[in-house]
């Protein structure tokens, strides 16, 4: 009876020993580091204070590092529901697995993490818990550690090395992080990394994280190494983005930008895959320097729009997807590859350039609208490339193509400027419909071109590029159309045509066989240079270089332009290989009646007129807008010459 009574009562006192246990376990604990060893669950003992058993042996007295000490038995240690406070100068060290209420990290404390999972949960409602960071919290050496709760970080926190899976965990920075090698895993439940403050990677080593960001007005500093954010889903508002010279900053996943994205990109910033998209109000780049570079995945603007205001990059031979509107008013450069559009608007009012590859109308309506300069260039002139563009595209600002070949599906221009550089070539499948602006240069246009109220203008008269030669000779390999509005225009410097590269006046050549040239509208004609043509000089400006073509209609205005050539007027012939361009007058022709021959009839002529002004007037020889007595005296001197 005695013996039962004593096991009922040992058992009972165990029993309310571990009650009072894990009741002490819930309240605050404070770090008093006591033992050498500075882990958290460190167990050190000395021969003080505690006597001396049954054999005269000296009792242990076992201290842990929360200010705790206890005869034969060591302390307790923070459990479940517990507060634990590491105040300034505290320098502690976890490799265990911990579960407690919350963690205070002091400012001029040290906390180093190196493995086990540390736990952050109420008991009582199984909710998270807070570990807070106001001082140094370093996650070191290359272990894998299990975080579920939730971090906030306020002071520095560096991850050194290693692995951190996240559990039904937040990390959130309004201080500094560093990470150096490793990862961050998105492991179990539901994870975020909120950083509203300073994220750097430093070291040239990897790190990873799959964790799901949300950021907004921070800052991302890759100073070295390569930082991969390839989480599912990510949102960017207002941040702040640098890549120094040698590091990369890697996008995969899916990333959702609002606001302004800006920052100086030494280095590489690269879409690898995944998708990047403008959130509901939209979103603006602004990377200077290599710029943002997109090699593969999917751009989508939305209906909002992703205006790019640095240099964005389409880069290597990759297939990509765009959608939405982009806008471009920085630098576009489109190095190779194919950019795929979905449902997608280009809006270049900056600079396109396209080198390599193609942009293809893919699937639902899309457009390329340029009022901008959209660039056709080679990297290595002397080895030509191709572009290809099956957007429908509007232009009114400059296409320039300066080698290679430019294809344009359909191709609409209401203003601006179509430039074709010698040697390069613009195609179109559907006729290039000039609504307005200029069709100008000295290559080849391979396709029709319907000119219904543009100007058609051989040669680049480009004050900003003077190398460039202001006359040409301009090829058009397809059907030319002339509307009632359209516009010829030529300008001359000399009769002498024989060199392509350099000739002396404008020209276009209709190329091919069976070509349907419709002539109507206006014929321009100017002078270059101070040139001065003579009477009976003829230009060849419109010819076929086929065997045949089918020519019909006139010219229903030509204007001359009496600024750079006064007194000149001309006669159009329309030959059966060509159009040509005849000077019936120049200035100082004494010849009023133009038969050959300077006689009675022209010294009448002016008799007739004496004292007539205006311009345009036949007897006016010395183009001063009045008939007088120096007309009088230019007959009389050249009377009977030519007779």
């Amino acid at each position: 009876m005695r013996r039962s009574i004593m096991k009922r009562f040992v058992w009972s006192g165990a029993t309310f020993v571990s009650l009072v246990s894990a009741l002490l376990a819930q309240g605050t604990w404070t770090w008093q580091q006591q033992c050498s060893n500075n882990e958290w669950s460190a167990i050190c003992y000395a021969d003080a204070g505690c006597g001396y058993d049954q054999n005269n042996n000296p009792v242990h007295r076992y201290f842990n590092n929360w200010g705790l000490s206890q005869c034969s038995v060591s302390p307790g240690l923070p459990g479940p529901g517990s507060i634990c406070i590491f105040p300034a100068g505290a320098n502690a060290f976890l490799n265990s697995n911990i579960n407690v209420l919350s963690i205070g990290i002091s400012n001029g404390a040290v906390f180093s993490w190196q493995d086990g999972s540390l736990t952050l949960r109420n008991p009582s409602d199984n909710s998270p818990g807070t570990l807070s960071n106001l001082g140094l919290l370093r996650m070191v050496n290359s272990f894998g550690r299990n975080l579920s709760g939730v971090l906030v970080n306020t002071g520095t926190l560096v991850h050194e090395d290693g692995s951190n899976y996240f559990n039904g965990a937040s990390l959130q920075n309004s201080g500094t992080a560093e990470v150096r090698l490793g990862g961050w895993y998105n492991n179990t439940g539901t994870n975020s990394l909120v950083n509203t403050g300073t994220l750097n990677k430093t070291t040239t080593s990897s790190f990873t994280i799959t964790v799901p960001m949300q950021q907004q007005n921070a800052t991302v500093n890759v100073q070295a190494g390569t930082l991969t954010l390839s989480a599912g889903s990510n949102t960017h508002q207002n941040v702040s983005w640098s890549v120094a010279s040698g590091a990369t900053l890697v996008l995969n996943g899916t990333h959702t930008f609002s606001g302004t994205h800006s920052g100086a990109i030494a280095g590489t910033l690269l879409q690898r895959t995944g998708t990047v998209q403008a959130g509901s109000n939209g979103a603006t780049f602004n990377f200077t320097n290599t710029g943002f570079q997109w090699q593969d995945g999917t751009l989508n603007g939305g209906s909002a729009g992703l205006t790019n205001a640095g240099l964005l990059r389409m880069v290597n031979s990759f297939g990509r997807n765009l959608s939405g509107v982009l806008v471009n008013t920085g630098t576009l450069v489109q190095e190779d590859g194919t950019t795929y559009f979905n449902g997608a608007s280009l809006q270049n009012s900056g600079t396109a350039e396209v080198r390599a590859g193609r942009w293809d109308n893919n699937t639902g309506t899309n457009s390329l609208v340029n009022t901008g300069t959209l660039n056709k260039v080679s990297p290595d002139p002397n080895n030509p490339t191709s572009f290809s563009i099956t957007v429908n595209t509007t232009n009114s600002g400059l296409i320039d193509v300066q080698n290679g070949a430019l294809s344009v599906s359909n191709l609409t221009q209401t203003a601006g400027e179509a430039r074709i550089r010698r040697g390069a070539t613009l195609s179109v499948s559907n006729p290039l419909a000039m609504q307005g602006g200029k069709l100008t240069g000295a290559g080849q246009l391979s396709g029709a071109l319907t000119n219904t109220a543009g100007t058609i203008a051989p040669g680049i008269d480009d004050p900003d590029q003077p190398d460039l030669n202001p006359l040409g000779i301009l090829t058009i390999s397809g059907n030319l159309t002339l509307g009632n509005d359209a516009v010829f225009e030529v300008e001359l410097a000399g009769t002498d045509n024989s060199d392509p590269a350099n000739p002396q006046y404008d020209r276009v050549v209709i190329s091919g066989f069976g070509r349907t040239v419709q002539v109507n509208g206006t014929l321009r004609v100017k002078a270059r240079d101070g040139y001065t043509p003579a009477t009976g000089d003829t230009f060849d400006i419109l010819v076929r270089s086929g065997s045949s073509w089918n020519r019909t209609g006139a010219f229903h205005t030509v204007e001359v332009d009496p600024d750079t050539l006064p007194c000149v007027q001309v006669e159009v012939r329309y030959l059966s290989d060509r159009v040509q361009l005849v000077v019936t007058r120049a200035p100082g022709s004494a010849d009023i009646n133009r038969d050959g021959c300077v006689d009675d009839a022209d010294l009448l002529a002016v008799l007739f007129a004496f004292g007539q002004t205006g311009s345009g007037l036949a007897e006016d020889i010395n183009c001063d807008e009045v008939v007088d007595d120096a007309d009088l005296l230019s007959v009389l001197f050249a009377f009977g010459s030519g007779c």
